[in-house]
């Protein structure tokens, strides 16, 4: 590559950055605003053991698999709440505990209060382009996705749709579920619990 094509290549990179993306039909209409995100980290199960050396049976023991160590917490659900200043209040669930707590309210809150929530995809865009320096994989994603979904929740409140309208309507009547859990009693567990 010469330099011409380098700064052809540029140019047309920064051309690209500049383009706005759709604003939301509702966003225009109204003058709702962020005034808070909060993370809440929930815990399905007791884990007593994280500070407890790991005791294997064998190099081939399941276990090995499923050990997470000090980062075992990173499976833990997060609730993420978003209030507007019209009283609103947006609900999401995403993942990654107390280290995705740390990246909604040390960085994502940050963006997030005073903009319109009704653009949901480019406060998406603005918060996983934000990431660059240490994101966009693992927890960050957790954690925007806690985010993202709060935000559909108040848009689909302000808009007196389900969200599932929002997102274009039902596509099949009944549909079937992936659930991720590291063993059985995760599942155990949370049915435990209600």
């Amino acid at each position: 590559m010469n330099r011409r094509q380098f700064l052809g290549g540029l140019a047309s990179t920064v051309a690209a950055a500049s383009i706005k993306l759709p604003i939301s039909p509702y966003a225009d209409e109204s003058g709702l605003k962020i005034t808070s995100v909060e993370a809440f980290p929930i815990k399905l199960w007791n884990r007593s053991n994280q500070g407890a050396l790991p005791s294997f049976a064998s190099d081939y023991d399941p276990e090995r698999w499923r050990y997470r160590g000090k980062f075992s917490q990173l499976t833990s659900a997060i609730i993420v709440i978003i209030k507007t200043d019209q009283g609103i209040i947006g609900y999401g669930l995403g993942a990654g505990g107390s280290v995705a707590r740390e990246i909604i309210h040390g960085h994502l809150r940050h963006l997030l209060i005073g903009t319109n929530p009704l653009n949901v995809e480019l406060l998406w865009d603005q918060m996983y382009t934000s990431s660059i320096a240490y994101g966009r994989r693992g927890v960050f994603i957790m954690a925007l996705s806690g985010v993202d979904n709060a935000l559909w929740d108040v848009l689909g409140k302000h808009a007196a749709q389900p969200v599932y309208r929002l997102l274009g309507g039902t596509t099949k009547e009944k549909i079937p579920i992936y659930q991720t859990v590291i063993n059985e009693t995760t599942t155990d567990a949370a049915l435990s619990m209600g």
